[in-house]
Formats: structure tokens, C-alpha cells, sequence
């Protein structure tokens, strides 16, 4: 919405002023213009009722300088009655009646220049106040339609007020949902961190077990190595064993071959000697024949003899 450049500016007024002394009062009502009040003109040119403003005020600025010169004039001349009246012997009287005259006809001057420079500032103040009337018109109707278009912009922002009622609502619905989400989240972290630290127990015991099996399984590598040193000597007893078994085999066939053959000896041994003996019989009782018969032959020698 566009924005009126006149709003912060203070309009023309009438104020009521009871004291008469001043020269700018005319009756009861004073047209007084606010000093910081700085009318924007619509265009850089004056208007035809400004240029006529100032050409009245140029000729009335004419007419008071020629007011102060008759003035001038006047106060001079009285100036000049009175030392040529000092000069000759005149009476005391005539002399104070000089005086009240001249002071009287320069109050009479005055009074007519100030009431002359009233009217100039009351007309000056009447233009004035015609133009900020003219402009304070302008002004209301540029504010007319600021109006009107203050009122649209108050439907529509009275639309979009309903419309972000609405969409509030549903944040506020929406909030509510996502507060209770938040508190099952909150219920399920807790739940979470027992369980954590449930869990976090049950590592530590599952870690002592861990080292505890760590141990033992050092230990039974130890006896692992052990058995491998002792089955390894074990497996070369067996070898040995092996060997030995193999040599008692081969000692056992040499001990049944030689046993077979202890066994065939025996048996020649016992034939031979069953010869031997058979033959020893035969040659003993051939031996014995034959001793008998040399015992015979001796016998008979020696009874030969």
C-alpha cells in the first residue's frame, strides 16, 4: 500500500487568542501556521495566485519603504523645526507642544505601518491558508483513496488472517500431535538408555567372561603345546615302537625259522643217533663177536701154547 508523503506534516488551524495587544490579531481568531509544517507543491512552477502574491507583495514592500521615508522626512523636519526654534527665543509651552505633535504624528506613523504590515501578513497568511486548503483537498483525496485502498488491503489481509487462523489451528493440532510423539520418543529414549545400560552391564560381564575364556584358552594352548611336544614324542616312540615290533617280527620269524630248523636238526640229530646208535649196537655186538672170538683165538693160543 502506497504511503501519503503529507501524513507526518501538521495542517493549517485557527487558535483562539484573547489578548488584542499583538499586531497580528484580527478579532478573536489568529490564522497561525505550524513552523515545522513545510508544504510539497505538485509541480517546480508557482501557481497564478502565487505569482499574484508576489507581485502584491512587491508593491506593498514599495509602499512601506516609502512609508519610513515620509517618516524620515517627517522626523526630520520636526528635528529641524525644533533647533531652528532652539536658535531663536521661543516660549516653553509652544516648545512641549512641538514635541507632543511630533510624537504624536510619529505614533500616527507607526500605527499606520503596523497596521499596513497587518494587513499585508493577514493576506499573506490568506493565500496561504487557501493554498494548504487547496493542497489539505488534494491531500484528503489522495488519502480517500489510501482509504479505499487501506480497506481492501484490510479484506484481503482480513482473508488472510482466516486463512493463517486455519493454518494456526492446524499448527496448533499438528504441535499437539508432535507433543505426544515427542513424549513416546521421550518414553522409548528412556526405555532406551535402561536398556543401554542393561546392555551396557551385560558387555562388561560378556567382556569379563571374554578375558576369563581368553585366559583359559592361553591356558589350553599351553597344554595344546604340550600335547603337540608330547604327542610329537609319542609319535616318534611309536615309530621306535614301530621298528621294535617290526624287529621282534622279524626276530620272531628268524626264532620260528630257527626253531623249524632247531626242529629238523633235532630230528636228523635223533635219526643220526638212532643211526649211531644202531650202528654203535651192530659194531658192539659185531665188536663183541669179534672180542669173543679173539678171546676164543687167545684161548686157544694160549692152550696152544
Amino acid at each position: 500500500m502506497a504511503q501519503n508523503p503529507h501524513l507526518n506534516t501538521v495542517p493549517l488551524r485557527l487558535k483562539r487568542k484573547r489578548d488584542h495587544s499583538s499586531p497580528r490579531s484580527l478579532g478573536d481568531a489568529t490564522f497561525v501556521s505550524a513552523p515545522h509544517y513545510q508544504p510539497q507543491l505538485a509541480s517546480s512552477q508557482p501557481s497564478l495566485g502565487t505569482r499574484r502574491t508576489i507581485a502584491r507583495d512587491k508593491h506593498r514592500h514599495r509602499s512601506y519603504e516609502e512609508i519610513e521615508q515620509n517618516n524620515g522626512n517627517t522626523q526630520m523636519g520636526v528635528s529641524s523645526s525644533l533647533q531652528a526654534s532652539a536658535n531663536m527665543d521661543v516660549d516653553e509651552d509652544m516648545v512641549q507642544k512641538a514635541f507632543q505633535v511630533a510624537r504624536y504624528l510619529d505614533q500616527c506613523s507607526k500605527s499606520g505601518y503596523g497596521q499596513a504590515k497587518l494587513i499585508h501578513d493577514l493576506t499573506k497568511q490568506k493565500d496561504e491558508a487557501r493554498e494548504t486548503w487547496v493542497r489539505l483537498a488534494t491531500e484528503l483525496e489522495e488519502m480517500t483513496k489510501q482509504r479505499d485502498d487501506a480497506q481492501e488491503n484490510l479484506v484481503q489481509l482480513a482473508g488472510d488472517l482466516q486463512s493463517m487462523t486455519w493454518q494456526r489451528d492446524e499448527a496448533r493440532a499438528r504441535c499437539i500431535g508432535m507433543g505426544r510423539y515427542l513424549q513416546n520418543m521421550a518414553m522409548q529414549r528412556d526405555e532406551a538408555r535402561i536398556r543401554c545400560r542393561q546392555l551396557y552391564t551385560d558387555l562388561r560381564a560378556v567382556g569379563k567372561e571374554k578375558r576369563e575364556i581368553e585366559r583359559s584358552e592361553e591356558i589350553l594352548a599351553t597344554e595344546l603345546r604340550n600335547l603337540a611336544k608330547q604327542t610329537s614324542r609319542a609319535a616318534k616312540e611309536k615309530e621306535k615302537d614301530t621298528c621294535l615290533a617290526k624287529d621282534l617280527k622279524d626276530m620272531t620269524m628268524q626264532r620260528d625259522q630257527a626253531l623249524k630248523e632247531k626242529a629238523d636238526i633235532v630230528t636228523m640229530y635223533n635219526s643220526l643217533v638212532q643211526e649211531i646208535l644202531h650202528e654203535s649196537d651192530k659194531w658192539l655186538k659185531l665188536f663183541a663177536t669179534a672180542k669173543v672170538k679173539n678171546a676164543e683165538r687167545l684161548f686157544s693160543l694160549s692152550a696152544s701154547f
